[in-house]
């Protein structure tokens, strides 16, 4: 009876302390107190404000908080605290003055991937760190630079004019226009552009709007990455809460098959296999180069271990469509391979690289490509090559951060001009000047002041990527921001957003006016030089803005050298359909109607 009565007090004692430590780990108390200073929403028990930060309206959010905390404060992402700036002067301390407490960038506060798949994801420039991304950095720089600019014009505007041609049958003369989904539409034409940029192969992802044409299989692989929150709210919510047993919510993701978690990994899969495997054509193409060797084809994916990253898989002589591979991806998901999560997870990537590798086995990028620049680039911080790990995971990047932005970019813009026809007429003006029967090259694009005011203002109004990764940095030496002490290892996010729309820098916020970016005009003058960041700033500034504003620029003059848009009643609420991921993007498209100009 004695032992009874001990065990039963032993299994209460117990119960208690369990119940005890889960209460005092969802108070947060450490995280809480080391920023108490800071004003910011109240904490709410275990998530914070992941409700808030969940329901993909986080950039409202952030806007509402500004307005009520002022330029600077706090809020829980889970356990995570992200201090957040509403301030250009603020801004500047951040990303440029004081650079060298805010280096890096954190890693992504849902840790989706562990081992072999966080090595791919840290080892681009996006998430490298210290020299590694000093190195990265200056190895890609000079692709960017006037010379290279110049260059792809001609790969920007061939873009362009397949653009038109599909725009022109949703407007032809015996009939009215058809709506167009606008995003969609200028995707496949912004994957094109950097698959020929990039990769250095022309992919036909416009051909039957992408649906059949080389690339749009790569077409597919950027949007699961650009929707991977499609992850079940509640196991990102158990993720971000309760981060301490991450390895096991990546499990119940696995066991579940989340389809958000398992299309990223075989889009991620894809796009590496594919970006391996021209990397390994141009080196057989320069037989004598002495660089980094390919990995030998005798060991397969399996040779992934040794570096981290997959190695070349056995050739696959597959030449089914686009529309097949998309099929054979869209599909790999649902029947993974593997017991544990991790298992699963490779088992998907190492699929989908097999694919990828042999779809693009037969192609070799230009020596003006991206891939080719790399292949031949030092880091200049360590001496030594790139690794095809950072080759490879560079290029993902630039095809990522390049296709959605832009895309989303110019949607914004057409939808706007759409709906000020003052603004339109006037840059009508400017392209009837300079000519609706001749493609502009580098140099004429300063021969459109107002079209480039129109889309600064754009830029401004609907900032297309999201605070959540681009613009928030890592405090990696403990400093005082606005009085407030920030410890080392604090999320520092720049809300630009919220910025952007703040009536103190500009005046009545909410209407689109270009006169504001017209150089010479008294508020473009007064506006203090970083209240306006679509592209971040300072060293970790966008690395490819200038080829971004290029390529928008001679797509909207081509456009309007042939139609005006007018704003379908599919759109709905613009704003009110905005979704926060990697970037703003409206959940349902933007529908316009393209209208041939005679």
């Amino acid at each position: 009876m004695q032992d009874s009565s001990s065990l039963y007090a032993w299994v209460w004692g117990s119960g208690i302390v369990v119940c005890l430590a889960v209460w005092l780990y969802g108070l947060n108390i450490q995280n809480r107190w080391r920023l108490r200073s800071l004003p910011g929403p109240r904490w709410k028990w275990l998530v914070g404000q992941l409700k808030e930060a969940g329901t993909g309206r986080l950039h409202e959010h952030l806007l509402q908080w500004a307005q009520q905390y002022g330029p600077i404060f706090k809020f829980h992402f889970g356990r995570v605290p992200v201090v957040v700036v509403t301030n250009p002067e603020l801004a500047y301390q951040v990303c440029v003055k004081r650079f060298m407490n805010f280096h890096d960038r954190p890693p992504p506060i849902m840790q989706l991937y562990s081992g072999r798949h966080r090595s791919l994801q840290m080892s681009s420039m996006l998430f490298a760190r210290g020299k590694l991304w000093a190195g990265l950095r200056a190895a890609g720089e000079p692709l960017f630079h006037t010379k290279p600019l110049h260059r792809y014009a001609p790969l920007m505007n061939s873009a362009a004019e397949g653009l038109v041609h599909v725009l022109e049958k949703s407007s032809t003369p015996e009939q009215a226009p058809k709506a167009v989904n606008i995003n969609q539409t200028l995707s496949n034409m912004t994957m094109e552009v950097l698959g020929t940029a990039a990769l250095g192969v022309h992919l036909d992802a416009q051909s039957t709007e992408g649906e059949h044409g080389q690339g749009a299989d790569l077409v597919w692989s950027g949007r699961q990455l650009f929707t991977v929150s499609n992850v079940k709210p509640i196991l990102k919510l158990l993720l971000m809460a309760i981060p301490l047993l991450s390895g096991f919510w990546r499990q119940v993701i696995a066991w579940f098959k989340d389809p958000g978690m398992l299309d990223a990994a075989v889009a991620r899969g894809y796009l590496w296999g594919a970006s391996q495997a021209l990397l390994d054509n141009a080196r057989r193409k320069r037989p004598g180069f002495a660089g980094i060797k390919p990995t030998s084809t005798a060991n397969g994916v399996a040779a992934a271990a040794a570096d981290g990253g997959p190695g070349l898989a056995e050739p696959v002589h597959a030449a089914a469509t686009a529309n097949a591979v998309i099929a054979e991806l869209a599909n790999a998901r649902k029947h993974p391979s593997g017991i544990g999560a991790n298992a699963q997870i490779w088992g998907l990537m190492q699929g989908a690289f097999a694919k990828g590798e042999a779809n693009y086995q037969g192609m070799v990028p230009q020596d003006t490509s991206i891939l080719y620049h790399l292949m031949n680039a030092t880091n200049k911080e360590t001496g030594e090559r790139l690794t095809d790990q950072q080759i490879c995971s560079t290029c993902t990047l630039f095809i990522l951060a390049g296709y959605e932005t832009t895309s989303t970019a110019l949607a914004y813009a057409l939808y706007e001009i759409s709906r000020n026809l003052d603004v339109e007429a006037r840059i009508l003006q400017e392209v009837d000047a300079f000519g609706r029967n001749k493609a502009p090259d580098y140099e004429d694009l300063a021969r459109f002041p107002y079209l480039w005011a129109a889309f600064h203002e754009s830029m401004r109004l609907w900032t297309v990527a999201t605070p959540i990764i681009a613009m928030t940095r890592m405090c990696t030496q403990a400093c005082t921001l606005a009085g407030h002490y920030i410890p080392k290892g604090t999320r520092v996010m720049v809300n630009t957003w919220g910025m952007q729309r703040d009536p103190k820098l500009y005046p009545d916020p909410e209407e689109f006016r270009p006169e504001r970016f017209l150089e010479g005009s008294k508020e473009a003058q007064s506006r203090h030089p970083y209240a306006y960041m679509p592209f971040g700033a300072g060293p970790h500034k966008c690395i490819g803005y200038k080829f971004a504003e290029e390529e928008a620029m001679l797509t909207l003059v081509r456009l309007y050298q042939h139609f005006t848009f007018t704003v379908a009643p599919e759109t709905g609420d613009l704003r009110a359909s905005l979704l926060a991921a990697v970037t703003v993007y409206p959940k349902h498209g933007i529908f316009l109607r393209p209208h041939a100009r005679v």
